[in-house]
Formats: C-alpha cells, sequence, structure tokens
C-alpha cells in the first residue's frame, strides 16, 4: 500500500495547493514541495481530519463498490479492471460519476508520470474506506428497473450533440457533472450556485487560472485518456501532455476573454510578495499565517452573517447530483456533505459547528450568535402523498421546538407530485425550498 506521501510525489506545486484547499489544510502559502506535501501527509493522519474525510466520500452504493474494489487488490488496482469491477452492479455512467467525484476531491489518486492506468487509494484512507463499505454493501439497494436504460438514453443524446470546443466538452453531461464544477469552483473561492452553463463560465472566465490547469483540476489522467479515444487521439504519455492534445483538437469559443483574464489575475499577483521570496526565508511546515498585504486583509477576515438567509439562498440555488438521489438518506447525504465542505473550504464558515441527526434527516448548524436546523424530506412518488404531507406538517412543528425556530424545510419531490397549495402552506411554519427533478436537468 501507498501512503499519502509516497502518491504526491509526482504532483506539481498547483496541484498540491489544490488538495490542500479541497482538504481544507492552512500554512502551504510559504512553503516548496516538499513542506507542502509534509503538510498533507502528517495532517491526514489526525484523528480531527480522518474524522471530516467520511464527508468527502460520496455516500452511496457506487463509491462503496470503488473503493470495495481498491481494498480488495491492497489499495492500488488498474482502472480498466476497476471499472469492470464495478460495471457488475452499476451502470457506466453513475461509475463515471461517483469516479470523478473521488479524484477531485483526491479520495483516489493515478499515475500521471508513466503510461499506466494505475488507480491508488492511500493507506491512511483505508479505515474510513471500509466504514463505507460495510454500511452501504449491507443495506444499499439496487438500482430502480430501468434507471441503467434511461442513462444509456441520456448518454446517447449527449454523444448526438457535435463537441468542437472546449465549453461544448464541459456541457457535456458524458464528460463533466455538475459537482466536479462545484468542488473546483469551493476551493477557487467561487461562487458555486447557478446552473451548469452558468458555473462553466465561472470557471473559465473567472477563476484566473489557465485551461491547462482547469483541465487537470477537473480531469483524471484516465479520465483524459478516455477523451483522447473518444476524439481519435494519442493516449500515451503524461498528463499535460494529454490535455495539450485535447486543447489542440478543441480550443476554447473565446480564446480572448480567457487572455484576458488571465492577464488581470498575473497583473494582480504581481502586487503580492513572490513565492520565491517567501519560500526562502525558510518557514517551518506548520506554520499557518502568511505574509499579506494590507490591502487584501479585509476580504480574508471572517464576517459576521446571518446563518438563516445564507443557507436558505445556497440551498435555493444549489444543484444537487439527482441522479445519485434514491431516498432521503441519500438526499440529506449529499446535503450534508456539501455544507460540510463549504466548511473547509470558507473562511467566514471555518467556526459554524454542523451535526447531522441521520435518524430524523436533520442538520443542525450553529456558530457563537445563532443557530438554525435544515429538515430534509424526499417526497416519494410511490409511497401515500396524504400521509408524506401530513408528516412533513408535523416534523416542521415538532424540529422548530427541538432543534431550532429558525428552521429550513428542503423538499426533493422527484416527480412534482407536491401540490404548490400545500407548499403554500408550509411557508407559513418555516422557509421552504422545494426542488424537481426536471429543475436539476434543466
Amino acid at each position: 500500500m501507498k501512503s499519502v506521501k509516497e502518491i504526491l510525489v509526482d504532483k506539481t506545486v498547483p496541484i498540491l495547493v489544490h488538495i490542500c484547499k479541497i482538504f481544507g489544510l492552512r500554512g502551504y502559502s510559504n512553503l516548496k514541495k516538499e513542506g507542502i506535501i509534509q503538510l498533507i501527509s502528517e495532517n491526514v493522519e489526525n484523528p480531527q481530519f480522518q474524522e471530516s474525510l467520511q464527508y468527502l466520500i460520496p455516500n452511496n452504493g457506487t463509491a462503496a463498490f470503488i473503493l470495495n474494489a481498491c481494498v480488495a487488490n491492497k489499495n492500488e488496482i488498474s482502472y480498466e479492471i476497476l471499472r469492470k469491477e464495478v460495471l457488475l452492479n452499476r451502470s457506466g455512467s453513475s461509475f463515471r460519476e461517483v469516479y470523478r467525484v473521488l479524484l477531485s476531491k483526491y479520495i483516489l489518486f493515478e499515475s500521471e508520470e508513466s503510461d499506466d492506468d494505475k488507480v491508488f487509494l492511500p493507506k491512511e484512507f483505508t479505515n474510513t474506506a471500509k466504514k463505507l463499505i460495510t454500511r452501504k454493501l449491507k443495506v444499499e439497494e439496487p438500482e430502480e428497473e430501468g434507471t441503467i436504460a434511461e442513462q444509456d438514453i441520456e448518454s446517447k443524446k449527449q454523444e448526438k450533440i457535435p463537441i468542437t470546443k472546449i465549453e461544448h466538452l464541459l456541457h457535456s453531461r458524458k464528460y463533466t457533472t455538475v459537482e466536479n464544477l462545484q468542488n473546483l469552483l469551493m476551493s477557487l473561492d467561487l461562487k458555486i450556485s447557478g446552473t451548469k452553463a452558468q458555473l462553466i463560465e465561472r470557471v473559465l472566465y473567472e477563476a484566473h487560472e489557465s485551461l491547462e490547469n482547469l483541465l487537470n483540476y477537473i480531469f483524471g489522467k484516465n479520465e483524459l485518456k478516455d477523451i483522447c479515444r473518444d476524439f481519435e487521439l494519442p493516449v500515451s504519455g503524461k498528463k499535460e501532455e494529454l490535455i495539450t492534445r485535447i486543447l489542440d483538437k478543441l480550443p476554447p469559443e473565446f480564446p480572448d476573454k480567457i487572455s484576458k483574464e488571465k492577464k488581470v489575475s498575473e497583473e494582480k499577483t504581481s502586487l503580492l510578495p513572490s513565492q520565491e521570496a517567501n519560500e526562502g526565508k525558510g518557514m517551518a511546515s506548520g506554520q499557518v499565517e502568511s505574509q499579506i498585504p494590507q490591502a487584501v486583509e479585509p476580504t480574508l477576515r471572517p464576517k459576521k452573517i446571518n446563518l438563516l438567509n445564507e443557507f436558505y439562498k445556497f440551498l435555493k440555488d444549489l444543484e444537487l447530483d439527482y441522479r445519485t438521489i434514491h431516498n432521503v438518506e441519500s438526499l440529506a447525504g449529499q446535503i450534508f456533505s456539501i455544507i460540510h465542505n463549504m466548511k473547509l473550504m470558507k473562511d467566514e464558515f471555518k467556526d459554524i459547528e454542523i451535526n447531522r441527526d441521520a435518524k430524523e434527516q436533520v442538520i443542525s448548524i450553529k456558530n457563537a450568535e445563532d443557530n438554525i436546523a435544515i429538515f430534509v424530506w424526499y417526497f416519494h412518488k410511490k409511497r401515500a402523498p396524504i400521509s408524506q404531507k401530513q408528516k412533513i406538517s408535523y416534523n416542521i412543528v415538532t424540529y422548530r421546538a427541538t432543534y431550532s425556530e429558525k428552521l429550513i424545510c428542503y423538499i426533493y419531490d422527484p416527480a412534482g407530485k407536491l401540490p404548490q397549495e400545500e407548499i403554500d402552506n408550509y411557508e407559513k411554519l418555516a422557509k421552504i425550498i422545494c426542488k424537481t427533478e426536471r429543475q436539476f436537468k434543466e
């Protein structure tokens, strides 16, 4: 089994910094490559990190099958073998989506310096992976009848859309998910609300990153190989070579706009002390604070926030991965995971305490000044609608008394069976968000 330290040796400094942001680590700004690797490897063994690690992993059966295949092969497996093993129980589209999430959150790693297709699970993550495997593979229900066929039809529709620009590739559901884009935007301190088109615009034109870096963050090496195969490009070489081939084949639609934004970013960067100058100071790996000019300091200070308004707006704009939601547990798990990632990545949320009552499907959020609760409900189309409506009303009243008067009720109604009249009645008791599958597809 390989450790995190051994796996990170072939990663570039920008990727290592990106990993620090995903893991919610600090103190990397003034470190050289070896120092950043040491910082990460020391932190992943901390009990606090181990506890938070579970929230980076998708809480679903597909993730459990992927991790189970890795653990069964001593945390090192070929991509092709991994894919074949998971496809015995899950659809191809489900595998691709969850595999991308595991890569984007750096739970799984790929070898980037050679032509092999090995996938690694760091040995420090083994215990957390086993907990998910034990929990999900015992209770996970098989995929609903027709799910795979529907996903295959959707994939075929996507294949009919001609892809000639990098924007088209990012829009394609086959290659890019909303969750991957949101993870990238969160790590870059950019808004994650809005439609997929808005997320892509933000990634390309507000991130102040080169296209090469962006593709490096979004796609793993084996995914880039799959893209190259689809466009009849060579699949040999390092990750950087694969990205270059793809960009040669699929140039950006507005290269001037990207160049302009990159130039603006470089001008802003020139106002800051150079990284080389800071590295020369030989600061210890555990040092957290970095030298920041007075001009930008106020934007980095935690600001006082209204929890109810902030999370209501956040949840209302949030794009969930509806294809992995099959019941209230998977719905609450996905929302809790995203909120927990916000806490790790946003300074203004670092002092917030988040807890999930898995039995009641209530997420409690509090800071020194305030506390709110989020009640999650999956409106099941096959269950009696009258009893579900009554249960929602009862729970809103109960949870306001038990958890907090400031309650947000998040209802996912895939088929759109809940009448607007009922939603209006609920809004007299709490802040209500009601989403349908169609809204997420649009």
